[in-house]
């Protein structure tokens, strides 16, 4: 975005208006004063963009809070506090004056300065909330008052769910000068009215009403302005006005808007919502002198007291940086939902469920926990996990009750019912769905309800062969399908006013793909072949056009089936096997219920492929394992049973991919459901309190501990005297416990090296050479990481070593838990030559620590680094590098990556998969 210059001379004049909001010592505001003059004096050594203006230097946004970062030592740090809070607001200002549209890295800098400011321990013993009459908390930022008359004003706006949201009846109002808000956290809508005087009562909808002050130093009531005040005072002027609404619009985190002078405008927010705003008036573009509000047409005077009921502004502060923090996580989830990223998105909503257990002192922490509910419920039911998906959207219904966003979750409610063949319960849930809708007049919401209503008759119709249910299920499809043309027609001309266009323009093709979809299996039932196909062909190009691969999964397999009823098998089985993609199979696995096992069936009968991956790396029967679903699990079996037919080893194909299928599961259970909550919750003991999870989880679950080794370590003292690589069979490793105290003061090592002689025998390979290369480089790792880090002894270290600690004899449990066993370790060496990262085990698991590092921030990554030529008495030897942190951003490419043993690549592209959910 265009960069907007700031001249010392603004700066000047806000930080004057920063003064009076403030309340900052005059000490610290002439320091700032000062160290201004001191830039604009300066001859351009700051080596930074600079333009001159009318004599004066202009620095740009980002360049004056370079300077402040660096003006240590010229001013103190509440100070330069201030200077940042000054010329975050300056930029605001010329971003405004100028119209020029604030992009949403540069809002979030301009937050951060206010944010820095509102915590300022030193600045709460004057700065202070006053509650208005519209209900919400304001924290003056910058005040210009000139003759007692609003000339700049830009104040911190902050709704909380305290039910003190201020008098309704006194809801619309105007303002004397321009006015413009940027949205810092939340949902708010912004109401419209024309208004118009009438003579007598009959035709009043309201009164206006004026507005005086009564200021913290005792003075008033007045009608002059003033940044501090005790209380407001509104009485009626008698003057009787006719109220229209003419429009409203919602307005979401990063939005802006404006309010032109005098216009009469109302916020609405939901009680039990937060929502903060920047506002900014501005007399240069317009001021009235008399700006009324509206109330009742015989209504009696009214006192706003301005007691902010113990807020400050550090804990309004907080409250706002906590709301950003839930819809940061909210957000990247929704996102994840939107591109069909299932596994990313529970991921973003369990971590969003543990942020509300996390901050139960949250005001309103009620609803956020159920919009999360919600969302888990909405995810589950994508895997198929009915059960807990009903669990969670009862909950959600419960804590939304008679909330906007209840009508959504009995929806959901419902779709999972009829998944699970409860259509009666389907039915009730879409009808209460269907009504509130309707009757709220909520245009979107009614279009996904009454085709919600159109499957589950048309389910009812086949269960109980009544031909008037299909017709009438045919009737409320069509329906959903013109309203979702009608909706699509309104957001592509531009009459919806929303946040989220794009967002509701990919849901109505959503929408209408699933409509289409199901129009056509009413069509097929009632044995018109040719609309079906028709429809279905329609339904199928919507589908490409959502970026949902399930959506467009299904959808494929409609439109194939549709070529199949022509006698089209070759086109059919086109559609049906899709590579690298989510084919029809997979995604009938990933909701399971009768109606998608008899699709399900009908793929296997027509041959189509049951052992294509999509892009995660999962199957069909990845999927049907971990919804526990045995009618779609054996239905894959008995199709891969067909593919493999006639090959020798068929039995141990099927055998393997229902061992690996069980093995994802229980790693994706295990991991999501145990150990990712200790992650997220971090702390100074957050890897000991991981191990100790880790060992009462398979302690608990005995198909688990047949699965994944436990975490098994060897003291580094043993390590010392044994004198080289210690293997498995030599005993050295002990299993943790988590009853051991002194298990639980170990620092962990997990050594990542290159084998040097994998193919050392028929028995085996061998890590290390007769030199004892890599054991002598381990050593002198610890050696220099026990010198940097003092504080651990030798007798509390362990190390953890592939040799030692998988069982070598039989590996597979210790390949399968590998990245939950270097989730347990304190820090990962690496030890570096010219070939290591060029191999495929050795890239796993820098695929690993990367993902854990970068996710988390608990583990600690060292490399030592290749081997070079000494020099003087030791040239021609070879010796190592120092030990040192190792650099992130390494990109991972596991197909390019070499293996000793070709026949390992499976596992290795297994442990790739299962990498990616560690973050």
């Amino acid at each position: 975005m265009p960069e907007s210059a700031l001249l010392p001379c603004q700066l000047h004049t806000i930080l004057g208006g920063v003064a009076t909001a403030t309340k900052a010592s005059a000490d610290i505001i002439d320091q700032v004063k000062e160290w201004f003059q001191q830039v604009e004096a300066r001859n351009g050594s700051e080596d930074l963009p600079v333009e001159e203006t009318g004599g004066e230097k202009a620095f740009s946004f980002n360049s004056w809070k370079l300077l402040i970062a660096n003006s240590s030592g010229n001013m103190s740090d509440i100070a330069a506090t201030i200077a940042s809070l000054t010329v975050a607001l300056t930029a605001l200002r010329q971003y405004s004056r100028q119209n020029i549209r604030i992009d949403i890295p540069t809002l979030s800098n301009i937050w951060q300065s206010v944010s820095q400011a509102l915590k300022n321990t030193e600045l709460q013993k004057t700065w202070t909330p006053s509650r208005s009459a519209q209900g919400f908390l304001s924290v003056p930022l910058c005040s210009i008052i000139t003759n007692g008359m609003i000339d700049e004003l830009i104040r911190f706006h902050v709704w909380l769910p305290d039910g003190k949201r201020g008098n309704h009846d006194l809801a619309i109002h105007s303002h004397q000068p321009f006015a413009q808000s940027w949205i810092l956290a939340g949902e708010g809508t912004d109401h419209r009215y024309e208004v118009q005087p009438v003579p007598q009562d009959a035709n009043a909808t309201h009164a206006e009403y004026e507005v005086s002050w009564n200021t913290v130093d005792g003075k008033g009531p007045s009608k002059q302005y003033s940044a501090h005040q005790h209380s407001s005072v509104v009485a009626s002027t008698g003057r009787l006005v006719h109220t229209r609404e003419t429009e409203s619009s919602v307005h979401r985190r990063n939005d802006s808007y404006s309010i032109p002078t005098g216009a009469f405008h109302s916020s609405q927010v939901a009680p039990d919502a937060h929502h903060a705003t920047l506002f900014y008036f501005d007399s240069s573009r317009g001021f009235i002198k008399d700006a009324p509000l509206l109330g009742p047409v015989r209504g009696e005077p009214y006192t706003q007291v301005r007691d902010p009921a113990g807020e400050t502004p550090q804990s309004l502060e907080r409250h706002v940086f906590l709301a950003r923090n839930w819809e940061d996580m909210i957000e990247v989830g929704r996102e994840a939902a939107r591109n069909a990223e299932w596994e990313q998105a529970l991921r973003e909503f369990n971590s969003a469920l543990n942020w509300c257990d996390s901050n139960q002192d949250f005001p309103g922490v009620k609803r956020y926990k159920g919009l999360v509910f919600g969302e888990l419920g909405s995810t589950n039911r994508r895997f198929g996990r009915y059960a807990v998906a009903v669990d969670f959207l009862k909950k959600a219904c419960l804590e939304l009750r008679n909330s906007p966003e209840q009508p959504t979750f009995d929806g959901e409610l419902g779709v999972v019912y009829r998944h699970m063949g409860r259509l009666e319960d389907a039915k009730r849930a879409f009808e209460s769905q269907y009504k509130t809708v309707k009757e709220a007049g909520l245009d979107f919401e009614t279009c996904r309800a009454i085709g919600n209503l159109g499957m589950v008759n048309y389910q009812l119709s086949e269960q109980s062969q009544e031909p008037r249910l299909l017709e009438v299920a045919i009737e409320q499809l069509e329906e959903r399908v013109q309203r979702c043309q009608a909706i699509k027609a309104e957001l592509e001309a531009g009459n919806l006013q929303s946040a989220s266009v794009s967002q509701k323009s990919r849901q109505i093709e959503v929408w209408t793909t699933v409509g289409l979809t199901r129009l056509a299996i009413c069509l097929t039932a009632k044995n018109d072949t040719e609309e079906a196909f028709k429809t279905a062909q329609q339904a199928l190009e919507h589908a490409k056009k959502t970026g949902d691969p399930t959506v467009v999964a299904i959808s494929r397999f409609f439109y194939g089936r549709a070529f199949d009823n022509r006698g089209d098998r070759v086109e059919a089985l086109r559609q049906f096997n899709i590579p690298d993609a989510c084919t029809p199979a997979i995604a009938f696995c990933k909701e399971p219920s009768e109606e998608h096992h008899a699709y399900l069936k009908y793929l296997v009968d027509a041959g189509a492929d049951m052992d294509l991956v999509d892009h995660h790396g999962y199957k069909a029967l990845d999927y049907a394992v971990f919804n526990g679903d045995k009618i779609s699990r054996n239905l894959v079996l008995e199709g891969l049973k067909r593919q493999f037919s006639g090959l020798a080893d068929m039995n141990a194909m099927l055998a393997q991919r229902e061992t690996e299928a069980e093995l994802r599961k229980g790693y994706r259970e295990l991991f999501q459901e145990k150990l990712r909550p200790v992650l997220l919750a971090g702390g100074k003991d957050c890897i000991k309190k991981l191990r100790i999870t880790y060992a009462e989880a398979l302690a608990a679950d005995r198909v688990k501990e047949g699965m994944f080794d436990p975490f098994k370590v060897i003291p580094y003292l043993d390590f010392l005297r044994h004198g080289k690589l210690p293997r498995s069979s030599d005993g050295l490793a002990r299993t943790f416990t988590s009853n051991n105290v002194e298990d639980g003061e170990q620092y962990v090592i997990f050594f990542s090296y290159r084998w040097l002689n994998p193919m050392a025998s028929p028995e085996g390979g061998y890590p290390d050479d007769e030199k004892h290369t890599q054991y002598n480089r381990a050593k002198q790792a610890v050696e220099e990481f026990l010198e940097s880090q003092t504080d651990i002894k030798p007798g509390n270290l362990r190390i953890w070593l592939d040799y030692a600690c998988v069982d070598q004899d039989d590996p597979m449990k210790g390949v399968a838990a590998l990245p939950m066993i270097l989730a347990q370790c304190d820090a990962v060496i690496s030890l570096i030559d010219d070939s290591y990262y060029h191999r495929a085990w050795c890239s796993v698991e820098v695929m690993m620590i990367h993902t854990l590092k970068q996710s988390y921030n608990v583990h600690q990554w060292y490399e030592q680094p290749r081997l070079f030529a000494g020099t003087g008495k030791s040239q021609g030897a070879m010796r190592h590098g120092k030990l040192r942190e190792a650099a992130m951003g390494h990109v991972i490419r596991m197909a390019d990556k070499k293996l000793s043993f070709e026949g390992d690549r499976a596992k290795v592209l297994f442990l790739e998969r299962q990498s990616k959910l560690l973050g």
